[in-house]
């Protein structure tokens, strides 16, 4: 019997009026071994229901977190949806206490951060001088080529999934300054920035490893998931 994951949905305009609720498609091949669905927007008397459906949480990548989630005034972030800021908030909380897997990509370790007491570099290029570049492919097309390698912490989830290090995909502006407490950074960049964050069965990476989808490593982050999530059924 497949584990049943929830991916978190994200909004884009169709038209002058209308949004439209999307899924990056990139994740589903990674996730065929589980049954997969698409988050709506849920306020906190949902959660009970929503999260003895499924099994697993995977949050997506997407525009920047709202700074008024962690106490700062807007200075850089932008594509901003509070709707999918309080969806994914509630989402995340609400898994982890009952301590059923998560797996966050690019914002998803942002929102992780966040969920539980962090705060994030609203900009990259003005608050971190870096002569490494986290964003050097914007394009489409550009996206699934690698950019930077990672170094992980020995002893760490991530250190037996991805070995001591690994090639990642960049496109972000944004990344994680002070860490939630009770999380540990178990990859950094050659810069010291943050890439890779756990604690207990939560788990989330800053690049996005469903775009690389030839790469063994990445697929070890989704087979994680999907045993994690398939343990958790028997619970």
């Amino acid at each position: 019997m497949k584990p049943n994951i929830l991916i978190t949905s994200r909004r884009d305009r169709f038209d002058s009026y209308n949004l439209m609720h999307t899924m990056n498609d990139y994740l589903v091949p990674f996730l065929e071994q589980a049954n997969t669905y698409l988050s709506g927007f849920y306020n906190a008397y949902d959660m009970k229901d929503i999260v003895s459906r499924f099994d697993g949480l995977v949050v997506a990548g997407g525009g920047d977190v709202d700074p008024f989630y962690y106490n700062q005034e807007n200075r850089a972030s932008k594509g901003i949806d509070t709707d999918i800021d309080e969806t994914d908030l509630l989402l995340i909380q609400n898994f982890a206490k009952v301590n059923k897997p998560i797996l966050g990509i690019c914002r998803g370790i942002q929102i992780i951060n966040v969920a539980f007491g962090g705060t994030l570099i609203q900009d990259i290029p003005t608050e971190y001088p870096t002569t490494l570049h986290h964003a050097p492919y914007m394009e489409e097309g550009m996206r699934k080529l690698p950019s930077h390698t990672v170094a992980v912490e020995a002893g760490t989830l991530a250190h037996s999934l991805l070995g001591s290090g690994t090639l990642v995909n960049s496109f972000h502006h944004q990344a994680i300054d002070e860490l939630a407490p009770e999380f540990i950074v178990s990859a950094t960049a050659e810069d010291g920035l943050i890439e890779t964050i756990e604690r207990g069965n939560i788990l989330a990476v800053q690049w996005h490893p469903e775009r690389l989808q030839k790469d063994p490593d990445q697929r070890a982050l989704f087979a994680w998931l999907i045993q994690a999530a398939t343990e958790a059924m028997a619970h």
